[in-house]
């Protein structure tokens, strides 16, 4: 069902890039990079956008992709962003649903954090439905994620994430309702790292 909504979401970026289907339909990565760096890269935004949520960028990490984006957010006209905005959310709530995931929240997490767009939207939507996978991902992202290059190169960013998981909500949602989910001391390392020394 995911794969519908984003083919209805993709076709709607299509429509706001005003990007013909013919264009770019199965044109591989390198040959879209390729014309995003010739001064394409506008053009190329539908087609960057659909290979990463069909997990189609081979070796190439999904924030590569965002990095580029984040040159050119600013130049999207509202319906470009509100378009983007809509198939985010739905890839950004797929990552969640399930654990393990491909990719991970950690990851498009770190995707979206380079887009100038404030980061509680999709950290208070991890927060809102707290369970099993979503306190798993909290997990993998306070244990191994938040020192990955993906998050050490946004210092502000991560700063903003690592606030956030220290707050109050997160660590009573990771106590109470989270707690019975976790192996027996697994939490309290969690909370350890969580309200230990700043990272």
């Amino acid at each position: 069902m995911v794969v519908d909504l984003y083919r209805t979401s993709l076709a709607d970026i299509d429509a706001a890039f005003a990007v013909s289907s013919r264009l770019l339909p199965d044109l591989p990565l390198d040959a879209v990079l390729a014309r995003a760096d010739d001064g394409e890269l506008i053009q190329c935004v539908p087609r960057l956008t659909a290979l990463t949520v069909h997990h189609e960028l081979g070796d190439t990490s999904p924030v590569v992709i965002f990095d580029r984006f984040a040159t050119v957010w600013e130049t999207f006209t509202e319906t470009q962003r509100a378009a983007m905005f809509e198939l985010l959310t739905l890839w950004w709530q797929a990552s969640l649903a399930l654990y393990p995931s491909d990719p991970n929240p950690s990851t498009v997490l770190a995707c979206l954090a380079r887009l100038p767009m404030p980061l509680s939207h999709w950290l208070d939507y991890w927060l809102r439905d707290l369970d099993e996978a979503q306190a798993a991902h909290i997990s993998d992202l306070v244990m191994v994620d938040l020192d990955r290059p993906e998050w050490t190169s946004i210092p502000d960013r991560r700063g903003q994430v690592v606030a956030w998981l220290k707050s109050e909500p997160v660590t009573i949602g990771m106590t109470f309702v989270a707690g019975p989910h976790f192996e027996k001391g697994q939490l309290g390392k969690i909370l350890d790292r969580l309200i230990g020394p700043s990272r």
